[in-house]
């Protein structure tokens, strides 16, 4: 999986290549790689028939706290909430949450609104309801007391903002923005790039393979970014 800075700098070096006097700000490259990746992967997933590849989730760690379920009414009840807030996730694959010890299964995703109402079922006593309020937390409820000895969960999804996401990640993280890998599969990797150069060239268009053949034949940008990753250059940014 490529990392933020491969992606930039080949989108960087691909229009240095097409114009010598043109300037183009790595900081705004980098918000149009994050823009266009949610739109690829909308455009290609959001029908349901495919299932995203692994390549574009991310595993964010949370920390648990305990609050009362109304505020200041420390006798109506308790949640768990994330003491993060979550970043959004996208309406493309599977968001799961899990946690590593007996409490690894049984999380059930609802809406804000049925929260309030599950978690007094004694017959679903091991299910653990899960939600996102409106400040951004995720709020956790179950008839099961046990739950409320969990200290923190993972979350693993596609989320709308992969640099948000990375910063909740692994702790080995990397120190540098542009050194997180960047969560999207290599095939759609061309077209998204195709997209940010045409829009940094002044001009958005949808590229088309008309020719029913097996090469990747959308544009010159396929072939420069796999020649790109086995030059010298790549391997000078990641050094």
């Amino acid at each position: 999986m490529s990392t933020y800075r491969q992606v930039v700098y080949m989108i960087m070096d691909y229009l240095k290549n097409s114009s010598d006097d043109a300037y183009y700000n790595p900081d705004h490259v980098l918000f149009l790689v994050n823009h266009f990746r949610a739109y690829v992967l909308k455009s290609k997933y959001e029908n349901g028939v495919a299932h995203p590849s692994d390549q574009n989730y991310q595993t964010i760690h949370l920390t648990l706290e305990e609050v009362n379920a109304v505020d200041g009414f420390p006798c109506e009840g308790k949640y768990l909430r994330t003491v993060e807030e979550v970043p959004d996730k996208m309406g493309v694959g599977i968001c799961s949450v899990y946690a590593a010890d007996f409490l690894a299964e049984g999380f059930t995703w609802v809406s804000p609104q049925r929260f309030r109402f599950v978690g007094y079922n004694k017959w679903l006593r091991n299910t653990i309801y899960v939600t996102k309020g409106d400040d951004g937390h995720l709020y956790l409820k179950s008839c099961n007391p046990q739950l409320y000895y969990l200290k923190d969960l993972n979350l693993r999804g596609i989320f709308s903002d992969p640099q948000a996401a990375a910063a909740l990640g692994q702790e080995d993280a990397a120190c540098e923005p542009l050194d997180i890998e960047f969560p999207l599969e290599d095939n759609l990797l061309p077209l998204l790039m195709q997209y940010v150069v045409k829009e940094l060239q002044g001009g958005i268009y949808k590229p088309q393979d008309d020719e029913n053949n097996a090469s990747d034949d959308l544009s010159t940008l396929a072939q420069f970014i796999r020649s790109y990753m086995k030059t010298p250059m790549r391997k000078q940014i990641e050094g």
